[in-house]
């Protein structure tokens, strides 16, 4: 579509073309070049342009910050001033690229771009981690305390984080959304290795949350996250805490890769426990706003490359699984199995289980 023909457009027909135009990739992996600065490119093409893209905040209200380029702070300083400028006072999706080796050996060179990065943390909606495809000498934990402990974002819904196969940043984390008391509501977390079970104390601070995801290595020598003992945390039996004081009372959707480092009926308690939170009827409860659809949980079972794994849903927590099944319950099971030339292929283990009747 040539300038000279949108002119002739109302403004916000304009502006509208243009947020369709800039909808960015859902998964931050996909993002291209093109994509990081597609607003600037889109100002750069004629006047008319420049001037419906800097009086439309929203084209601006996702940015990518990259900490990779020592020689390039300043500009990337002032490109990073002007974009938020002209996002006004919208809510911000940022995502954040992370070259571990050179932040961690040159980090005060980076202080201006951090400066101006921590000044619109206020703002930020959706914040999402990720660390440098170059970067591999185990500084990711360092790099991302750096980052945490220079920000506070009291308005932030959703976290992702690639830890990069490093081990859990604890302390940063807690101090992170401690000092931020911000409605969390989406934690992610990718690979990452959780020495003395720190993402349980992370987790306790975030009680609002209702999305989690845990893509977790396989590699062997990491501790494992979803185990017997995390799963058991939101036993409110064994615990002995009331409806108030309950792990995560908020969580609907559940979802984890790894390696099966969990009994199958600790599983089928921990939904059973997202089930109850759902058709509890308390017309007085915070958590009404999030009982309109069923609760979710997706389960893929991971294995190491060099060992088979058998993965299938016990006999005795089957009915279990089947019941919430039936009872509306979004619920998957699923592992990879390798079918000569049809290669690795999804199995749902409910549905093909020897003893299901799906």
């Amino acid at each position: 579509m040539s300038p000279n023909l949108l002119d002739r457009f109302p403004v916000e027909i304009v502006s509208h073309i243009f947020n369709l135009c800039l909808e960015p990739p859902e998964a931050c992996d996909d993002w291209t070049p093109a994509d990081k600065v597609a607003p600037f490119v889109l100002s750069s093409v004629c006047r008319s342009w420049r001037s419906v893209t800097q009086n439309t905040p929203q084209l601006w209200n996702t940015i990518f910050i990259s900490f990779n380029s020592p020689e390039k702070v300043a500009l990337h300083a002032q490109l990073t001033r002007e974009w938020l400028a002209r996002s006004k006072q919208v809510p911000l999706s940022v995502i954040v690229e992370l070259d571990t080796d050179l932040f961690y050996l040159k980090n005060n060179i980076f202080i201006p771009l951090l400066d101006v990065v921590a000044q619109s943390a206020a703002r930020w909606v959706s914040l999402d981690i990720r660390p440098d495809i170059a970067s591999h000498l185990g500084k990711t934990p360092l790099a991302l305390s750096l980052f945490l402990d220079s920000i506070m974002s009291p308005s932030l819904q959703r976290f992702s984080c690639d830890f990069g196969d490093w081990e859990l940043p604890t302390g940063s984390l807690l101090s992170f959304f401690t000092r931020s008391s911000c409605p969390l509501r989406e934690f992610r977390a990718e690979r990452f290795d959780n020495r003395n079970n720190g993402f349980i104390r992370v987790l306790s601070v975030v009680p609002s949350l209702q999305q989690l995801a845990v893509i977790h290595p396989t590699v062997e020598y990491h501790r494992p996250t979803i185990t017997d003992q995390f799963l058991s945390t939101f036993d409110s039996k064994k615990t002995g805490a009331n409806k108030s004081g309950a792990f995560l009372p908020c969580l609907r959707t559940f979802a984890y890769e790894g390696r099966l480092n969990f009994a199958w009926d600790r599983l089928a308690n921990f939904a059973d426990h997202l089930q109850s939170n759902w058709t509890a009827n308390d017309s007085s409860s915070k958590l009404q706003s999030t009982m309109t659809t069923p609760p979710s949980i997706r389960i893929h079972i991971a294995g190491f490359l060099n060992k088979p794994i058998s993965c299938w849903p016990s006999d005795d927590s089957l009915p279990s699984f089947l019941h919430l099944l039936d009872s509306g319950f979004d619920i998957k099971i699923s592992s990879a199995e390798f079918r000569g030339d049809k290669g690795w292929v999804e199995v749902d283990l409910l549905k093909s289980h020897p003893k299901s009747s799906c």
